[in-house]
């Protein structure tokens, strides 16, 4: 039995814009609850080892108090925690996972339960309770598979349970080329009995010729809208086949939603409605942390302030964008604009055409007018000299 997390991202800064300060610590704290959780996990179920896929943290840079709160955690699980420091947390003279960094700074070193890998090339690490081997690295700069330590690897071929510990771009689902990438039927001809992996924020499995070889677990807590779905803690029951539970501390998402108004929205509570039974049919949730837009259109400006609090309790927070245009013509209600007193003046020379020819300048200067008003290009059409011969055309 194995625990495997990875991409928590501890002390991340930032985020999406708009996303207010609380809901920001908010954010902290669960990834630090995420970690809690892993190690409980791995107590509870007696597992020889917690797996870290990289990226525990979000940089390099030592953050003392949050190193204290973490080296706290990892030290009182009381059983061997194996890391492989990713690309954001990487391994270098300054970095977190460096010992003599921490003994230059005056503090206390990691835990002698945590075995942190750091070299370039894969090497070994065997559980002390014997029986159980991990292979892992320190992610350096790549620049494709050839040049992946996969690729240099070969294959186990020693007795006992081997398990890779990972932290790199699966060529299949993606073509980076600056986080270890590798293909899975590199890390398939290693000979692992499994692969913990990480850096991708979604979990997801790895297979090859039908079998499970390895999975990222993806971030337990979501950093950015791009991050939906995440992940959390994996449990790995090793054996044939090799069985994963997916853990996830934060059950919410990091969504953002589009409401299109294809007729003219009256009014915001109109809106508010509209964008309720939208959240309702995406099956928003309680924790779910939600960026709404509008788009479309809309006979009054909209107040963003007033629909969020109608929709107060559809997620952890929601922040509401009004992207909607004014109607053109008898739909734009009382809303005056520039563009609105343009079509009123353009649909009256229309009704004034003399034949159909000069009512389809007049009505092609309409269009792309209204379209240069609101900053659009468009591709013009051919000027029809007139009907007939537009109808030969057809």
């Amino acid at each position: 039995m194995l625990v495997q997390i990875s991409d928590v991202h501890l002390g991340r800064t930032g985020g999406p814009a708009g996303l207010p300060e609380q809901i920001a610590r908010e954010l902290a704290e669960a990834r630090l609850e995420a970690v809690r959780q892993a190690c409980a996990a791995a107590a509870e179920l007696d597992a020889a080892a917690l797996l870290v896929a990289g990226d525990l943290f979000d940089r390099p840079q030592i953050d003392e108090g949050l190193y204290e709160q973490v080296r706290t955690l990892l030290g009182d699980l009381g059983r061997p925690v194996v890391v492989s420091p990713g690309n954001h947390d990487a391994f270098g003279p300054a970095s977190i996972w460096n010992r003599r960094t921490l003994e230059q700074l005056g503090l206390a070193g990691w835990p002698a339960n945590v075995h942190i890998f750091e070299t370039r090339a894969i090497s070994r690490y065997e559980l002390p309770a014997g029986g159980l081997t991990v292979w892992g690295h320190r992610v350096e700069g790549y620049h494709s598979a050839d040049d992946s330590p996969l690729a240099a690897f070969g294959r186990v071929e020693a007795r006992g349970l081997h398990v890779g510990l990972l932290h790199g771009a699966l060529l299949e689902w993606s073509d980076e080329r600056t986080t270890m990438p590798f293909s899975a039927e590199q890390l398939a001809r290693c000979g692992f009995a499994y692969a913990a992996v990480g850096h991708y924020h979604a979990h997801r499995r790895i297979e090859r010729d039908g079998r499970l070889i390895g999975a990222y677990a993806g971030t337990p807590v979501p950093g950015d809208v791009g991050e939906d779905p995440h992940g959390g803690v994996l449990v790995v029951r090793l054996g044939d086949p090799v069985e994963l539970e997916l853990r996830m501390p934060w059950p919410g998402r990091m969504r953002r939603v589009e409401l299109v108004a294809s007729q003219p929205l009256r009014n915001s509570d109109d809106a508010a409605a509209q964008l309720a039974a939208l959240l309702e049919r995406e099956h928003v949730g309680p924790d779910d942390i939600v960026f709404a837009q509008i788009s479309g259109l809309s006979a009054a400006p909209l107040d963003v302030g007033a629909i969020a609090a109608a929709l107060h309790g559809r997620g952890r927070w929601l922040s509401v964008s009004d992207q909607t245009e004014p109607p053109i013509g008898d739909e734009a209600g009382s809303r005056v604009t520039v563009e609105s007193q343009f079509v009123a003046q353009m649909r009256e020379r229309i009704e004034q055409a003399s034949d159909a020819a000069q009512r389809a300048v007049l009505e092609a200067a309409l269009h792309y007018g209204t379209l240069a008003l609101r900053g659009r290009g468009a591709q013009i059409r051919p000027p029809v000299q007139n009907l007939a011969e537009a109808g030969d055309a057809d």
